[in-house]
């Protein structure tokens, strides 16, 4: 409330400024950003909410197979696929690997992976998808074709607020810390001069064991 408030007090006299300057168009114009960047803070302290109540929680044991996960974050940014002239590329998803966790914070993290791609492409590209087992343990590749990330830049891609594109910076930060919580790992991988590739590592579900949702293998 230390910051809602505040910013929910300048959206409100944003918001009776646009009613005021409805004749001047370069005045609108100037607001609707000032607005919209009100609205970006907002939505960066309710991520840091939301994350900060579930950071003491012990994730709710739920198995998936990684493709299926992949793909309902998929269907979520079709559009945007579509309008970015992005192709997809799927490999190993016919027997991909099952995991087990909190489905919807782990969609999330695919989810940013996915937008911080298409960040990177905005003139189209390739979004290749590799779903696989390494080493007795799940694996989701995340690769694209955009304009990959600077060699100076790898030891703060994952920090809060770094942003790759432009973006607010959370998702991967956030990412990061959501896969160390279900016992795995978020990686960049390094050494590639055009696009980026993001490794997300999780413990293979294990059915026959009860009473933990992952084994380390």
């Amino acid at each position: 409330d230390l910051i809602n408030n505040p910013l929910q007090v300048i959206l409100g006299r944003v918001q009776i400024l646009q009613v005021r300057n409805e004749a001047h168009p370069e005045v609108l114009a100037d607001l609707a950003r000032v607005e919209s960047e009100i609205m970006r803070i907002a939505h960066i302290v309710r991520s840091l909410q939301n994350f900060a109540h579930q950071e003491g929680e012990e994730p709710l044991g739920k198995p998936s197979r990684l493709a299926s996960l992949t793909e309902s974050v998929l269907e979520l940014i079709a559009h945007r696929l579509r309008r970015q002239g992005i192709t997809v590329v799927r490999i190993g998803f016919e027997d991909s690997p099952q995991v087990c966790g909190d489905l919807e914070q782990l969609r999330n993290v695919v989810l940013n992976l996915c937008l911080n791609a298409l960040q990177a492409m905005p003139e189209g590209g390739t979004l290749l998808l590799e779903a696989k087992i390494h080493e007795d343990q799940a694996v989701l590749e995340v690769s694209d074709t955009g304009s990959g990330i600077r060699p100076e830049d790898l030891d703060k891609i994952f920090d809060p607020f770094f942003a790759r594109t432009g973006g607010m910076g959370l998702g991967l930060a956030i990412g990061f810390a959501v896969a160390q919580r279900h016992g795995g790992a978020l990686h960049v991988v390094p050494g590639f001069a055009v696009g980026a590739k993001f490794r997300l590592i999780l413990p293979l579900y294990r059915p026959d064991l009860t009473g933990s949702f992952f084994s380390p293998g």
